[in-house]
Parts: structure tokens; sequence; C-alpha cells
């Protein structure tokens, strides 16, 4: 009797071990993926206003394999209300710190049309990241670089890869923009 109670609490404790360990790694898995989310739905908004200006050179999206810029008109305007509705300049990029050390993924905003009267604004998206990579579409492929084009010329859709520490699968993710809606796309071949 002592020995089949025994056996059934080591069977208990070990299922209980293993259960604990399997829930603590979704959550994990769970945080990082929504970590992964929440930069693709940052990008994902600024991209949803991006806008070109024929002739203006300043204003041309620039894409790269690690950063984007572009000119949006997704800024929040309910952070400023008076006349700051305005387009702002919006940068993607990977900043280390001064000692080599941690690495950030972020967010700047400018405003070149108003000058030196609002400052330029910088938001950390995340420190939690591995590797952010921006690829975009032609209509025929994925490329690593978005420049020397056109300055009308945009993407038909820039496309979001978020690796995260630890080796976890890229949270990836697709942004059409909305400028590029009604060109003719080219057959694959």
């Amino acid at each position: 009797m002592t020995v089949s109670v025994a056996v059934l609490a080591f069977a208990v404790s070990g299922a209980l071990f293993h259960g604990i360990r399997t829930w603590e790694r979704g959550r994990q898995l769970q945080e990082t993926s929504q970590e992964g989310r929440t930069i693709f739905s940052a990008i994902a908004r600024d991209l949803r206003g991006v806008l070109v200006m024929e002739g203006n050179e300043a204003d041309q999206f620039i894409g790269q394999k690690e950063t984007l810029e572009f000119v949006s008109t997704a800024y929040p305007m309910e952070l400023f209300p008076g006349p700051c509705q305005d387009l702002c300049r919006v940068s993607y990029v990977t900043v280390s710190d001064p000692d080599g050390g941690n690495r950030r993924f972020v967010r700047r905003i400018s405003f070149p049309s108003f000058g030196e009267e609002i400052p330029d604004e910088e938001e950390t998206l995340s420190s939690a990241f591995q590797e952010i990579i921006f690829e975009y579409s032609d209509g025929v492929s994925w490329l690593e670089e978005w420049r020397d084009r056109a300055v009308e010329d945009l993407p038909l859709a820039v496309r979001v890869s978020v690796t995260l520490p630890g080796g976890v699968s890229p949270f990836q993710g697709a942004v059409a923009l909305p400028t590029s809606w009604g060109k003719p796309i080219r057959e694959v071949e």
C-alpha cells in the first residue's frame, strides 16, 4: 500500500512539474509573440498613411533591410490639437547604446515643415529583439532594399519580420501601401 501511494505521489508530482514547465514556456512564447505584434502594429499604422509628393526628393520612401524612412499622415493628431496637424517624417531604425551594449528598435518622428518649432520625437518600440528585417514588394518578388527609384514610386507592400531572442521563430506580417492600390501588378513568372 505504501509503495502504491509513493508511486502515485511521484507520478502526480512529475505531471505537475511537467505541466508547470509547459505553461511557463507557453506564457513566454505568448509574451514574445505579443512583442512582435506590437512592433508590427506601430509600423503598419504609420505605413497606412504613407505619402509621396512628386518632385520632392527629401520625401522619398527609403527602405533598406534594417531601416525604413517615409512621410506619413498617420501621426496621432489628438496629441497636438493646434496647428501641428501636418505631415511627419517617420524613421524606424536600430540604435546601439554608446557603450555598444544594448540595442533598441526606435521610431523617430520629425516635422520638417515646422523647423525647430516642434522637436523631434523618439520612441523605443523594443529592446528585446534579435533582428528586424524589412522587405519590399515590387509585384514580382520581395526585395531587401527600396531606393534609387522614381521619387513617386512606392512598393506595393512592406513585409516586416521580427526575430526575438532565444531563436523564437520570427513574427512576420505584410502591409499593403494605400498609394500603391490600383497600380497594375505584374505577372509573376
